[in-house]
């Protein structure tokens, strides 16, 4: 069974993981201690394509498989 990621999923991994570090990090604490989560940053995440991931194109995602590839 090959459990490495796809070169999609690796690219998917490496934005979702700037974005957190760069838009979610500096408010953790806020976001942690209020519970809400802004929806200015979702409107972000958004607009690079993060929300909807998982969705068929066709439904308005951005049709991404996220789960590992097995063979």
């Amino acid at each position: 069974m090959d459990l490495e990621l796809t070169e999609e999923q690796k690219l998917l991994q490496k934005t979702v993981r700037e974005f957190a570090e760069s838009e979610v990090r500096p408010l953790a604490k806020e976001l942690d201690e209020t519970g809400h989560f802004p929806r200015g940053l979702f409107k972000k995440a958004a607009e690079i394509g993060l929300t909807g991931v998982a969705l068929p194109e066709t439904e308005g995602g951005a049709g991404f498989d996220t789960s590992p590839t097995a063979s």
